[in-house]
């Protein structure tokens, strides 16, 4: 997060902001897997909360 408190959820995810939906939904399932917090080996409580409030924001229309 920056000083003022922005997050740019398109960097967060790693993704072009020209990124279409399918190719959102791709990566959000691969982060989402890699830091679920039942993931033995790699579980991050707190990067998986970034990464589904990053989802959920970019795809409300």
């Amino acid at each position: 997060m920056s000083e003022n408190g922005f997050v740019d959820y398109y960097e967060l995810l790693q993704l072009s902001s020209n990124a279409d939906n399918d190719t959102l939904e791709r990566v959000f399932r691969h982060l989402a897997k890699k830091f679920h917090p039942d993931n033995p080996e790699t579980a991050n409580p707190d990067r998986f909360r970034e990464i589904v409030e990053a989802h959920r924001t970019l795809t409300d229309p």
